[in-house]
């Protein structure tokens, strides 16, 4: 028997993930929130995460590993995404991906909080 299976975090096939149980990330003055639904294993090579940015707030992410990729979608609000000098905007049920390796800023606008899903991609 391989020594990972006694240290690798064991999932079932079925898995409910509640909020209140998500690792969380909160900026100090709390206007930025991410929770880790599903992070990257060694036998799952990507991350999914429930993203809420206060309106008119905005968070820079440092950018992610070589190759990587992120895939957003909007269900509440509107998001500028600021990469490699250019904007975009996306609105709710709308859909983005880019490659993440870089630096790229969030930022809420639209009428309400922006809620998104967030999926980050590690090629193999």
């Amino acid at each position: 028997m391989p020594y990972t299976l006694l240290i690798d975090k064991h999932e079932s096939k079925t898995s409910v993930i509640r909020k209140l149980e998500t690792e969380k990330q909160i900026t100090e003055d709390g206007k930025y929130r991410v929770y880790c639904y599903y992070g990257d294993t060694p036998h799952r090579n990507f991350e999914l995460f429930l993203l809420e940015l206060d309106l008119g707030s905005e968070y820079t992410s440092i950018g992610h590993t070589e190759k990587s990729q992120e895939y957003i979608t909007v269900f509440q609000g509107e998001l500028l995404l600021s990469i490699n000098n250019e904007d975009y905007l996306v609105k709710k049920e709308d859909s983005i991906c880019f490659s993440s390796t870089n630096p790229h800023t969030y930022k809420s606008c639209g009428k309400d909080t922006l809620k998104a899903i967030v999926v980050n991609f590690y090629p193999i």
